[in-house]
């Protein structure tokens, strides 16, 4: 793993819509000492330009070039919902959060499309009921 990249999964919060993982994904973020407060709220402020969703049940909330004045330290957390819920318009069942400076950012962007176009990964990552485990994963995707 890249000791520089901050990691954190969580599984089965409870989360009732996007603006809420999104605040949330923001403050493990935080709380990990990856972002300053302001990074949250830019990642709000994409999301009402350009939807973060990803596809197959994933979206990967992040924050603008601009924002990254507000990375402290690149940092990527997991985030699966109790319950799915929906993003503008589509349904998602887990999200991941980035928050990266350089081309790091288009690094861990890359690795986590390749990882989600396996069937097999994206089931697990829905099904597994470990947060360590995951943290494991989001460690192969940081390195």
């Amino acid at each position: 793993m890249n000791a520089s990249t901050l990691i954190d999964a969580r599984i089965a919060v409870e989360i009732e819509n996007q603006v809420d993982l999104i605040q949330y994904s923001g403050s493990l973020l935080k709380n990990l000492g990856a972002v300053e407060d302001e990074y949250t709220d830019a990642m709000l402020e994409r999301e009402k330009a350009f939807s973060s969703y990803i596809g197959y049940g994933f979206a990967l909330p992040h924050g603008t070039s601009d924002s990254m004045r507000f990375v402290r330290q690149d940092g990527l957390v997991f985030v699966r919902p109790k319950s799915p819920i929906v993003w503008h318009g589509e349904t998602v069942h887990a999200a991941f959060a980035l928050a990266a400076n350089g081309t790091k950012h288009i690094e861990m962007l890359g690795m986590l499309a390749d990882s989600l176009q396996a069937a097999s990964e994206r089931e697990w990552l829905l099904k597994c009921d470990s947060e360590a485990d995951i943290r494991g994963f989001l460690s192969g995707i940081a390195s």
